[in-house]
């Protein structure tokens, strides 16, 4: 996918000044999605 990094000043879910070093440094970004949340086990801890 391409998109124009030129006149934006944010990204909804990624820093843009670590994309913009990554696509500089490395040649491309890769972003992972966020982790899953493990809503039983923090339960859990809270209740023991």
């Amino acid at each position: 996918m391409l998109i124009s990094l030129d006149k934006r000043e944010k990204l909804a879910n990624a820093d843009i000044e670590r994309v913009r070093a990554d696509l500089k440094d490395v040649g491309y970004y890769l972003q992972f999605p966020p982790p899953v949340e493990d809503l039983l086990s923090e339960y859990r801890e809270l209740n023991d």
